[in-house]
């Protein structure tokens, strides 16, 4: 589900350097398709729908060149909730012919798109209409992350103290 969504991003040509900041998913009716909503020098907001699904992404150029993370990790002293592998990281850019090359570093960056697509998979996300995700820092494949429940609707996921993705359930 995700994936196909996912997928028709990849044939957007000129938003491969972009990084996605927010992504909001919704279930309900939609007519199918792949649309620039808006775009300008400081962001674009494209939406992608199935016939019963829509994700509206806002991406952005980032600040500086993207290099991979060198050095010791941090170990997050809380229980590890999930880490994304690189070789889930690669598998899901093939699939869905992403072509941006941060996921392509040592580590990869963490699509934000397969970031979504396991919360779908966790019982309390899954039968969601309504999901907003925040990006506040990239996550790298290897990097262990801690699931915080901040109350009904607000989550976060964390590594190493550092706040990386605000989810709201509306």
């Amino acid at each position: 589900m995700i994936k196909e969504l996912a997928k028709s991003f990849a044939t957007l040509e000129n938003f491969s350097d972009n990084v996605i900041a927010e992504i909001k998913f919704f279930r309900g009716k939609f007519k199918s398709g792949l649309k620039v909503l808006e775009e300008n020098r400081e962001f674009k907001l494209i939406s992608s729908a199935s016939a019963d699904e829509k994700i509206l992404v806002k991406l952005v150029a980032p600040r500086k060149k993207i290099r991979s993370a060198v050095g010791v990790r941090i170990q997050a002293e809380k229980k590890t909730q999930m880490i994304f592998t690189s070789d889930e990281v690669f598998d899901f850019v093939e699939e869905v012919r992403d072509k941006n090359k941060i996921y392509r570093l040592n580590p990869p960056i963490v699509p934000p798109l397969l970031v979504l697509e396991t919360l779908l998979k966790i019982e309390q996300f899954s039968s969601c209409e309504n999901l907003k995700l925040r990006f506040k820092h990239f996550i790298t494949a290897g990097e262990p992350l801690t699931f915080y429940v901040a109350d009904e609707k607000n989550f976060e996921l964390q590594s190493a103290g550092s706040v990386k993705v605000l989810i709201s359930v509306k």
